[in-house]
């Protein structure tokens, strides 16, 4: 989010809209390098607006199977090895992470925003739309709702323990939860999943996926056990086979293995 807050609208539930104005923030902007590159881009669009016609998805954070930043591993895997998660949300009050909405959106809910935009009568009725799940937890409930579904599928998760001094790792969004009702209603038939089914399917591919690195490395385990058991043979088969050509050494004759 590299916008000046101080430009924000929100609707009557304080969702964040998108007549919101883009106004830069430098300030905002060196600490979301991610978020100024992609405000960069939306206002090179409307440079060009006369020109192209254009539709942004304006997407928060993004979870789900396959997630590549490594931030929702991380979160995954202290709440299997019971570490305190840090509760800090940059540039919010202390306690954010207990009381601040958030927007999340998983990115099966992308893709099919993305096909839904792709269908859309030309010229476009809007230019940008948020992306978004219905509901807005904040970052400690959903916290939670990962370690209940932890547990579902067997996986040790004591009671979280939150820092508040200490960063999410994860949460880049800070402005509060996103409206999603202008994609809803341009988006014909785009409705998201809901949350707790997504965290579900998510939770589900990563224990998956982890129990599968873990059979292959208790197999290569054992394959590398048969390896020196094997190379440990062969040596001794060697040491036996040089000890039978020492035997058989003539007056003229000798076996010779170099």
């Amino acid at each position: 989010m590299a916008c000046e807050p101080s430009a924000f609208v929100f609707d009557e539930r304080m969702r964040l809209l998108e007549a919101s104005d883009t106004t830069h923030s430098a300030e905002r902007a060196r600490r979301d390098e991610y978020g100024n590159n992609k405000l960069a881009a939306e206002k090179a669009l409307r440079r060009h607006g006369g020109r192209l016609d254009w539709l942004a998805l304006r997407l928060p954070d993004v979870l789900g199977p396959h997630e590549n930043t490594g931030r929702q591993e991380k979160l995954f895997l202290k709440l299997a090895k019971g570490r305190t998660i840090g509760s800090a949300i940059s540039g919010t009050n202390p306690d954010a992470g207990a009381t601040l909405p958030l927007s999340l959106v998983f990115a099966d809910d992308v893709a099919s925003a993305a096909v839904a935009a792709l269908r859309l009568p030309m010229p476009f009725s809007t230019r940008a739309l948020h992306i978004c799940a219905a509901e807005s937890p904040t970052w400690q409930e959903l916290v939670h709702l990962v370690a209940d579904s932890l547990r579902s599928h067997g996986v040790h998760v004591p009671e979280p323990r939150f820092d508040e001094a200490r960063d999410t790792g994860l949460v880049s969004v800070d402005c509060g939860a996103l409206s999603d009702q202008a994609a809803r209603s341009v988006l014909a038939g785009w409705i998201p999943k809901g949350l707790g089914p997504r965290v579900d399917e998510t939770v589900t591919w990563w224990v998956q996926t982890m129990r599968e690195q873990q059979a292959a490395t208790e197999a290569e385990g054992t394959q590398t056990a048969a390896a020196r058991e094997r190379k440990r043979t062969s040596a001794v088969a060697l040491a036996e086979a040089l000890a039978a050509t020492r035997s058989r050494e003539t007056d003229d004759f000798r076996f010779d293995l170099k």
